[in-house]
């Protein structure tokens, strides 16, 4: 019976067990190393297996810490700096947590050199904006780009990758980006504490 049984079986097949075996030792081994011991690359391995190995390791731990933009103006001197909703800027729905206003940022830190133009040129559209949006209100006197420093593990979930009102960040934990001020050569950059800043403070949440 033990006979008949092993004449019945299907023969093995070697290009199953190579098959098998390449993918022990091209796929999972490289990328339990990968893994255990936190190199971004496995020795010994070609680059295009490691590429695809290090491809295959993203995300593999939660991000604790994240970097969330916000764009404000000042509807009056003196007065409280006015949080904006992403909404009614950028229309184009947001990808993840990347916004519209977040992409244009890692593009401003990825190109320091371009930055002040293009950070200048997108505060003179957000007022030129606001003030198509509220005709029945004066002209903002100040646009600025600010921070806040976002704690998963501190803070409440995002619902949805919305973000948290700029208000609800802890003061140490957000910081001002740059200020543009309204002149009559229009916008024009204002570093904290100078005299022409119409702020008390370069101080953030309010």
């Amino acid at each position: 019976m033990g006979t008949s049984g092993r004449q019945g079986a299907p023969p093995a097949r070697w290009n199953d067990v190579v098959c098998l075996l390449g993918f022990l030792l091209f796929w999972v081994l490289p990328l339990s190393y990968r893994g255990v011991s936190g190199r971004r690359m496995v020795p010994y391995l070609p680059p295009f297996l490691n590429y695809l190995a290090n491809a295959s390791c993203l995300f593999t731990r939660s991000q604790y810490l994240l970097t969330l933009d916000y764009m404000q103006v000042l509807p009056t001197p003196g007065g409280q700096w006015l949080t904006l909703p992403e909404e009614d800027y950028f229309q184009m729905p947001p990808f993840g947590h990347r916004t519209r206003l977040a992409q244009f940022s890692r593009i401003f830190w990825r190109r320091p050199s371009a930055a002040a133009v293009a950070r200048s040129e997108l505060a003179a559209w957000i007022h030129a904006r606001y003030t198509t949006l509220h005709p029945d209100q004066p002209a903002p006197v100040a646009v600025r780009f600010v921070t806040g420093l976002y704690r998963s593990r501190r803070q409440q979930p995002m619902p949805r990758w919305r973000k948290p009102p700029f208000e609800s960040m802890p003061p140490a934990d957000t910081q001002v980006v740059a200020t543009y001020v309204v002149s009559p050569d229009g916008l024009r950059v204002s570093s904290p504490g100078s005299p022409d800043t119409p702020e008390a403070s370069p101080c953030c949440g309010g």
